[in-house]
């Protein structure tokens, strides 16, 4: 790449950065998201049809250097343990933020103290939300939405497991290599594989150019 045609490329990314910013899925739905990236959305902020980037990767393309393609449906599923877990703990992140448990509470300037019958009270209302809990219930069921998702498809399966994971656990496992290589050469298959028709249709949307 010449100096003038890198430059005209990173010109164009800052352009297409002021019209429209990128966001993670986070668990969201595949309906919710694609809502918000799919045409005739217009942004300007855009939600990856995925938990995060990462899943994008995976989606795009599989080194060939690295053997055959995996078994997606497989491999996801391996994960969706710990997909089940962390959706349990965003559940119970918000109850305990809800009672003012999320974190340590310190007196705030230019606010009154709280007395012990307010966060009595505060606690009393809300309890019900952590009393007598079944975590494992919960978990299990957790668990079982995504196995779900994943069985619907892959697509759907990509918005529940976090595609970080893949980049530092799985992809290191199969090579042997270290999570930066690994990224290396997983973005060298992308760019060799000509990247993904659903982001190249969007980038074609909104800059009007062909990626």
């Amino acid at each position: 790449m010449t100096r003038s045609s890198e430059g005209f490329q990173n010109g164009l990314v800052a352009e297409t950065m002021t019209k429209a910013g990128l966001v993670d899925g986070d668990g969201r739905n595949l309906p919710v998201l694609a809502a918000e990236f799919d045409a005739p959305f217009v942004g300007s902020v855009f939600s990856w049809k995925a938990y995060c980037i990462e899943n994008m990767l995976a989606k795009a393309a599989w080194p060939t250097t690295w053997g055959p393609d995996p078994d997606w449906s497989g491999v996801l599923n391996d994960y969706a343990p710990y997909a089940g877990l962390n959706r349990v703990h965003r559940a119970l992140q918000a109850d305990l933020e809800t009672l003012g448990l999320h974190r340590f509470r310190n007196p705030q300037a230019g606010q009154r103290l709280k007395t012990i019958g307010s966060i009595g009270t505060v606690l009393g209302q809300d309890k019900d939300r952590i009393a007598d809990r079944d975590v494992e219930t919960e978990f299990n069921s957790e668990v079982a939405t995504v196995q779900e998702a994943i069985a619907a498809s892959l697509e759907q399966g990509h918005t529940h497991i976090n595609g970080k994971w893949l980049c530092r656990h799985y992809a290191p496992t199969v090579t042997n290599q270290n999570e930066q290589r690994c990224r290396q050469d997983w973005v060298a298959a992308v760019l060799a594989a000509g990247g993904l028709a659903e982001v190249r249709d969007w980038w074609q949307r909104i800059t009007g150019r062909t990626p």
